[in-house]
C-alpha cells in the first residue's frame, strides 16, 4: 500500500512532505483513535495512545487558529480600530487575571467553584458568566492587535491579488500559531484548571478497565494498563502506582476470553 501511494504521489507531483503527512494520518487513524471507548483505548499500545494526545492537541490548535482568523478577517479589519490605550489596559487586566488564577490554584489550592460556593446563586451565576467572558478575551486580544495591524494591509490596497491575500493569511496564521502554541495553550490549561474543567473531564474520561482473576478462592481485580508486545498485556492491582502496587502479565489471547469491566472514578 505504501509503495502504491508513493508511485501515485510521483505521478501526480505531490511533494514528499505532503505525502508523508497523509501517510501518517492514514496510519494512526485519528477518527478511530479519538472516538475509541475506554475498553478500546486500553487495548491500544503506548504509541497509539500518544498519537491520540497529539491528534487532540493539533485539533485544538486548528480550532483556535480558525476562530482567530475568522475574527480577524470579519471584525478587526481596519488599522484605525486599534487603540493603544485600550490595548494596554486590556493586556494589564488579563495579566492581573492570570496572576490571580495562578495564585488561587498554586498558593491557595482553590478553584472558581470554591469561590462561588458561599455566594448567593444569582450572584455566583453572574460572576461565572463574567469569568467566562474575561477568559475568552485572552483569545480575542491577540486578534485585536495582530488583526488590526496585519489584516488592515488588505484595506490599504485597492484590488488585492490572490497572492497578496494568501500572503496576509499566511502571515496572520504564522503569528497566531506562535501565540497559540507558546501563550494561549498554556493559558488555556490554567483557565481549564481554574474552572475545574479538568476534574469534570477526568470524571468522564478516567474510566478504569479491569478483569477479575480468581486467587485463593476469591475474585481479585486486575486493572488493564497497556500491551507490552503482540503477546503479553501488563496488569496492576491498583490504578495508583506505588511501591505496594502488584503487577502481573497475561497473554492477550487469554485476556480476550475474560469479561472486561469498567470502573469510573
Amino acid at each position: 500500500m505504501e509503495e502504491i501511494l508513493k508511485e501515485i504521489s510521483k505521478i501526480a507531483g505531490i511533494p514528499s512532505v505532503i505525502f508523508t503527512v497523509i501517510f501518517i494520518i492514514m496510519r494512526i487513524k485519528p477518527i478511530t483513535l479519538i472516538t475509541s471507548n475506554p475498553v478500546e483505548i486500553k487495548m491500544l499500545s503506548k504509541e497509539k495512545r500518544f498519537s491520540i494526545k497529539i491528534v487532540k492537541y493539533l485539533f485544538e490548535i486548528f480550532i483556535i487558529l480558525s476562530l482567530m482568523l475568522l475574527m480577524t478577517f470579519s471584525v478587526f479589519t481596519k488599522k484605525s480600530m486599534f487603540n493603544p490605550i485600550i490595548g494596554s489596559i486590556w493586556a494589564v487586566l488579563l495579566l492581573i487575571i492570570f496572576i490571580f488564577m495562578l495564585a488561587m490554584i498554586e498558593v491557595k489550592n482553590k478553584r472558581l467553584n470554591d469561590i462561588l460556593r458561599p455566594m448567593p446563586k444569582v450572584l455566583s451565576v453572574v460572576i461565572f458568566i463574567i469569568s467566562l467572558i474575561l477568559s475568552a478575551s485572552f483569545y480575542v486580544l491577540p486578534t485585536y492587535y495582530v488583526g488590526t495591524q496585519l489584516s488592515s494591509i488588505l484595506n490599504e490596497i485597492e484590488k488585492p491579488t490572490t497572492s497578496i491575500l494568501l500572503f496576509v493569511l499566511g502571515l496572520n496564521s504564522i503569528m497566531y500559531l506562535i501565540i497559540i502554541i507558546f501563550i494561549l495553550m498554556p493559558v488555556g490549561r490554567l483557565i481549564s484548571r481554574f474552572f475545574d474543567f479538568d476534574n469534570a473531564l477526568s470524571n468522564l474520561n478516567n474510566k478504569y478497565v479491569f478483569i477479575e482473576i480468581e486467587e485463593d478462592g476469591e475474585n481479585k481485580r486486575w486493572y488493564l494498563n497497556y500491551p507490552i508486545d503482540a503477546k503479553w498485556y501488563y496488569l496492576t492491582d491498583s490504578v495508583n502506582f506505588s511501591v505496594e502496587t502488584n503487577s502481573r502479565f497475561i497473554e492477550i489471547e487469554e485476556l480476550y476470553k475474560k469479561i472486561l469491566k469498567i470502573e469510573t472514578t
